[in-house]
Parts: structure tokens; C-alpha cells; sequence
């Protein structure tokens, strides 16, 4: 063999052996990791005889009925007479955080529009203000903004049976009401019961 074919032979070697240790040990793609499973929040209901409803709520969440008689147009958290479902931390140290519901008997002839507007706004006029529906029935739905950006109120009216209601969602920490999960979910699971 000639030098000058010697020189080729090991260069086509070394290229070949190059070639072989670059090319991957096996062609076979790892599978990709199964994600994470969402915890599941498990889930519970409350009926309110005196209100006519039933709605679903997180199971480590309390539902505690106000004495008295709500007075919707003075509507605060923790105001008597209505129901308020929320954290025990909530319950315990007074948040304005959950969800508060009263009802009231309406005005004779009073509209949806005239009783949402006749619910106490809890710091100057709502940044929203819409047609919804609750529970297949007509109700509005309005957003309110305190202090810059929060806390954020989400309030819902609806008229059923001769009684107004609201709806009021609470938060005082992002997300904001109408940004979280829970509180859609119990506005979907909300139904109205026989009578109150």
C-alpha cells in the first residue's frame, strides 16, 4: 500500500469513528412525565331554608346563618341577617373574604334593575355592570374596586318568588373575585329550593 493510500485509509477511519461516537447509543425517545395531577378540593352543599337556595362550597369552608333581618341597601360582610359561607379563618378574624348572601322582600312592582341598584355599593359606583343569570333566571352582575385595585367585590342580584337577592363575593388578596375558580363554581352550582 502506497503512503498516499495509507493517509486515506486512516482518514476514512477516523471520520467513520467519528461519525459512530457522535450518533446517539439508541434512536429511542423517552417518554415525557405524566403531569402532575390537579389536587381534587373536595366539595360540599348548603341549603338555606330561609332564603330558598342551595349552592355548593369548598368542604373546608363554613356556612353560618346571620340573626336578624338583612337590610340589603346597608349590605356589609358580617352584617346580621344574612348568610355568610367562608374559611374558618374568615369567620374567625372577621376577612372580607367568601361569599355573603341575603334576601329581602321586594317593593311591590320593583324591577331587577331597581332593586341591584338599591343594594348598598361598597365604595362608589361598580366598574362593571352586566345581564347575567342565575340559576336560569335573569340577575346582574357587578364588579366594585376599593382602595386601588382591591379588595374586589363581585355582586350578584337576582329577583325569585317575590324576594331580591345578592350574591356577594369577596376576596382581599389576589386573585381577584371574578378571577377565581371556586367562586365560578359556586355561582354555577347555585339553585333555588322550594319556598323559603
Amino acid at each position: 500500500m502506497t503512503p498516499r493510500a495509507a493517509a486515506l485509509l486512516a482518514l476514512l477511519l477516523i471520520t467513520t469513528l467519528a461519525a459512530c461516537q457522535a450518533a446517539p447509543a439508541s434512536s429511542e425517545v423517552p417518554p415525557s412525565a405524566e403531569p402532575e395531577p390537579t389536587p381534587v378540593t373536595a366539595w360540599t352543599s348548603f341549603t338555606s331554608e330561609r332564603f330558598a337556595y342551595s349552592i355548593d362550597h369548598p368542604a373546608d369552608w363554613r356556612a353560618v346563618e346571620g340573626a336578624g333581618t338583612a337590610n340589603v341597601s346597608e349590605l356589609r360582610p358580617f352584617t346580621g341577617g344574612s348568610d355568610m359561607i367562608a374559611s374558618q379563618e374568615t369567620h374567625r378574624f372577621k376577612h372580607r373574604q367568601g361569599l355573603q348572601v341575603a334576601s329581602v322582600e321586594l317593593e311591590p312592582g320593583q324591577t331587577l334593575e331597581e332593586f341591584t341598584q338599591s343594594v348598598h355599593m361598597p365604595c362608589g359606583g361598580p366598574h362593571a355592570h352586566e345581564a347575567t343569570a342565575l340559576d336560569g333566571e335573569p340577575a346582574m352582575h357587578r364588579r366594585f374596586r376599593c382602595d386601588g385595585n382591591h379588595p374586589v367585590y363581585l355582586q350578584v342580584t337576582a329577583l325569585h318568588e317575590g324576594r331580591g337577592y345578592v350574591l356577594w363575593f369577596m376576596t382581599i388578596e389576589p386573585p381577584l373575585a371574578f378571577e377565581r375558580p371556586e367562586y365560578a363554581a359556586m355561582l354555577e352550582s347555585f339553585a333555588w329550593t322550594d319556598g323559603a
